[in-house]
């Protein structure tokens, strides 16, 4: 099982990250859309910079730029599955660009392409970010801002990928520019949508043999805390330790998989949260427990 897992997850991050690659290349690429992110700010630089260089060696160069700050600023430990996510990434557009030098739309509609992008991009996202990955870029530019401001991550992203789309506008026109802004809101909306919504807060009732791994894992590895409420069997008569916690999407899957692999009898329930409020939480964001 170990194995099988260990194999599973690299491999489903490559396909995942070429499918998101491919959607780029051959649905956004004919029309210079640049909706954000390492790939648009590499359709912007292949216009701005001299000679002709393909979009997939720019998008390798910034990912180990981005991934060079993360390490020096973020810390060494930061997302070894991410950057198997930002070089599949890369790799994908370089290895389309070599098979398909010259691509043509799809469809011919600007619309019907974008659309069709964002659909096979959220659906590489999501198959990425099932293996508690990502595909690094701008996210980690979102990361130091996050850390450095008074910003949240979503907030810095999304101006992150403002900047780079009004770029786009001014180096390929206005209409090319508000047709990537179109791409990031039907993308991004549709990560959500598939990912039983991204922001959705779970809970967590475990009953388990293991309490102690458990809530050292919740406090140490995801910087969460939990509620330890003492009950008793209505069939074995024992008192037992239950363990609620409440953690965003990314904790979750973490803790559910770190459980499954630790104590397989362990009984769960898990609720969604839409609004969680108190230490720890603030309005708009849950916050690592100080």
């Amino acid at each position: 099982m170990f194995i099988l897992k260990r194999i599973k997850e690299p491999l489903f991050i490559i396909i995942g990250t070429f499918i998101m690659a491919g959607a780029s290349y051959f649905f956004l690429h004919p029309y210079n859309l640049a909706p954000g992110g390492v790939y648009g700010t590499s359709v912007v630089l292949t216009k701005l910079l001299p000679g002709d260089i393909p979009i997939g060696n720019i998008s390798l160069a910034l990912n180990v730029l981005l991934f060079a700050i993360a390490f020096k600023v973020l810390g060494p430990s930061y997302g070894s599955k991410s950057i198997l996510g930002a070089l599949g990434y890369s790799f994908g557009l370089i290895i389309w660009e070599n098979l398909f030098p010259v691509v043509e739309p799809v469809t011919g509609d600007i619309l019907m392409d974008v659309l069709a992008s964002c659909a096979l991009s959220a659906m590489g996202l999501v198959l990425v970010l099932n293996q508690e990955a990502s595909t690094g870029g701008t996210d980690i530019a979102a990361e130091v801002l996050r850390r450095y401001t008074p910003l949240d991550f979503g907030k810095a992203l999304m101006i992150i990928d403002a900047i780079i789309t009004i770029a786009a506008s001014l180096v390929f026109g206005i209409r090319v520019g508000l047709y990537s802004i179109f791409a990031v809101v039907i993308y991004s909306s549709l990560v959500d949508y598939l990912l039983d919504g991204f922001n959705r807060i779970k809970t967590m009732t475990i009953v388990s043999h293991k309490n102690d791994e458990i809530l050292d894992y919740i406090i140490k590895d995801l910087d969460r805390s939990a509620t330890i409420y003492f009950a008793k069997g209505a069939y074995t008569k024992q008192e037992k330790e239950v363990i609620s916690t409440t953690m965003d999407i990314a904790s979750y899957i973490k803790l559910k998989n770190f459980i499954k692999d630790l104590d397989p009898t362990a009984f769960i329930t898990v609720s969604d949260q839409y609004e969680v409020l108190g230490e720890g939480y603030s309005y708009d964001k849950i916050n690592p427990i100080e």
